[in-house]
């Protein structure tokens, strides 16, 4: 697996990235069967702190470039 925080951005007790993700999910993932593609996608996730802990995850990922990107390569044998 490969990430590359992009952007981030933190003010107060919040930090929000914008994170670019390659992977090759070997599970379920995000409902999706693995077929052995390499996936190539995007997070944008926000944290919220309390105490110096996360207290708090909002996360959105682009469900339809995963499964765009599931489709065109069909099963790999």
């Amino acid at each position: 697996m490969f990430y590359d925080a992009r952007i981030i951005v933190a003010a107060d007790n919040r930090i929000a990235c914008r994170i670019l993700f390659e992977c090759t999910p070997q599970g379920e993932f995000l409902g999706f069967s693995p077929n052995g593609q390499r996936l190539t996608f995007a997070e944008h996730v926000f944290y919220e702190f309390r105490d110096g802990r996360i207290a708090a995850v909002a996360s959105l990922i682009d469900r339809f470039a995963v499964q765009q990107q599931l489709r065109e390569a069909g099963p790999v044998s």
